[in-house]
C-alpha cells in the first residue's frame, strides 16, 4: 500500500498483480495490472512494487504509471531465487518466505530495480520447513514456517517461528540520521477524536535503527523499519498538537526533525441520508436505519431517513437497516461512505432483503 499516492497492489496469483485506486475505500477502482506468473504476495518501495512469485521468485514491477504496471526484472534461477509465499523490503534488500530451499530465506538486492541481484540464502537447518510468512527489520528477519503443508492459508500441524541475523551492522562514521515529517503538515487541522495519520522520513549514511514519534514532546511509538508510519487518536478537550520525531542509528547518533503544530477543532458532525427499498426496488417506511449503534432514524414513506449529529471522527459510515416488509422480518446494511464533516453523507440505496433462511 502506497498511503501517499493512495495506492495499493494486489498479488493475484496466475493473474498477476493488480493496481488500485484506494482514494475511495468504499469503492476502489482497478487501474492496471500485469502478469508476472503466480504473485503471492507483494511490497511497494517508492515507484516499485517487489512480488514474491511463485514461479518467479522475486520479481521488480513498475508502478511509477499505476494504469500500465511494467515487468522490469526477475531472479531467472530458482535454484538461486526459490518458490515464494511472501516477501519483505529493508533498504537495499528484499527478504522472501520460501518453500523450496531446505528452510531458507533468499535475499535479493533491489537497489538496481532493473537488474535484480541473488545475494545470499540465509538457512535455518533446524529442519525442512516451508517459509509462510515474512518480517524484517534493520538487521534481524522473523519467518513464520509450516512443517508439512505447501498451502498458505489455513495450514495447520506443527509450525515455527525463525529468528535470524541477515545484516549485523555497525556505524562508527558519526554521522547522524537526517529526519522529517512528511505528514501531517504545519498549520493543518484534525478533528478531536479522529486518527491522525503521521508519516516520518528517516535516511542515515549507514541505516536507521529507530524512529520515534512524539505527539507534545511524549514518545508515542517506536518503528524499527520503514515505512516510519504511525496513526495517533486525536484526545478530546484540546485545541492543538505538537507532533515530532526522532531518529538513531546503530552508532547512537540522534537527529530531530522540525516540529509540526496542528490544530484541534471539535468533531463538526454531518448528517446522514439515504433511502431503504425493498427487494422489489419499492420505498419502505417505518424502518429503523442505525449508524455508530446509537444514532438511528425511522424511514419516511418514501424510504428515506436523515440521522442527524453524527460524529465524522470514527471513520468510514455505515448504515444497518431493520425493517418489516409484507409482514416479514428483513435487514440490509449500506456501502461504507466517507464522512463529509460540516455537511451531508449520502450512503445511498439500502435494500431491505428478507431474513428468512
Amino acid at each position: 500500500m502506497d498511503s501517499q499516492r493512495l495506492l495499493a497492489v494486489v498479488a493475484a496469483g496466475t493473474a498477476g498483480i493488480y493496481t488500485v485506486d484506494v482514494s475511495n475505500l468504499s469503492a476502489p477502482v482497478i487501474l492496471g495490472s500485469v502478469s508476472t506468473g503466480d504473485a503471492r504476495e507483494v511490497a511497494i518501495q517508492g515507484a516499485f512494487a517487489f512480488v514474491a512469485d511463485y514461479l518467479n521468485s522475486t520479481t521488480s514491477v513498475d508502478i511509477s504509471t499505476p494504469s500500465t504496471p511494467n515487468l522490469l526484472s526477475h531472479i531467472s534461477d530458482p535454484n538461486l531465487g526459490g518458490y515464494l509465499q511472501d516477501i519483505v523490503i529493508n533498504g537495499q534488500f528484499a527478504l522472501a518466505a520460501d518453500v523450496k530451499f531446505v528452510n531458507g530465506i533468499p535475499i535479493t538486492d533491489i537497489s538496481n530495480p532493473s537488474q535484480l541481484q541473488a545475494r545470499a540464502i540465509l538457512n535455518f537447518p533446524q529442519r525442512d520447513d516451508n517459509g509462510m510468512g515474512i518480517a524484517a527489520d534493520g538487521s534481524y528477519v522473523y519467518l513464520v514456517t509450516e512443517h508439512n503443508s505447501l498451502s498458505k492459508f489455513g495450514s495447520t500441524g506443527d509450525s515455527r517461528l525463525y529468528i535470524g541475523l541477515y545484516r549485523p551492522l555497525q556505524d562508527l562514521n558519526g554521522v547522524p540520521p537526517v529526519v522529517t515529517i512528511s505528514s501531517p503538515i504545519t498549520g493543518g487541522s484534525v478533528i478531536s477524536g479522529a486518527q491522525l495519520p503521521i508519516i516520518v522520513s528517516a535516511t542515515d549514511d549507514v541505516a536507521v535503527a529507530g524512529v520515534n514519534f512524539l505527539v507534545n514532546g511524549q514518545v508515542v511509538f517506536t518503528a524499527t523499519s520503514s515505512p516510519y508510519q504511525y496513526n495517533f487518536t486525536v484526545p478530546a478537550g484540546i485545541s492543538t498538537l505538537t507532533i515530532g520525531a526522532t531518529a538513531v542509528d546503530f552508532g547512537s547518533n540522534m537527529a530531530t526533525a522540525q516540529n509540526i503544530l496542528v490544530t484541534v477543532i471539535p468533531d463538526p458532525g454531518t448528517t446522514v441520508t439515504g433511502l431503504v427499498l425493498d427487494s422489489g426496488g419499492n420505498p419502505v417506511g417505518g424502518a429503523l436505519a442505525t449508524t455508530l449503534t446509537n444514532f438511528s432514524a425511522t424511514t419516511q414513506s418514501d424510504g428515506s431517513f436523515t440521522i442527524a449529529g453524527v460524529p465524522t471522527s470514527q471513520g468510514g459510515i455505515v448504515v444497518n437497516v431493520t425493517a418489516t416488509v409484507n409482514g416479514v422480518n428483513s435487514a440490509g446494511v449500506s456501502n461504507t461512505v466517507p464522512p463529509v464533516p460540516g455537511g451531508t453523507t449520502d450512503v445511498g440505496e439500502i435494500v431491505a432483503r428478507s431474513l428468512r433462511q
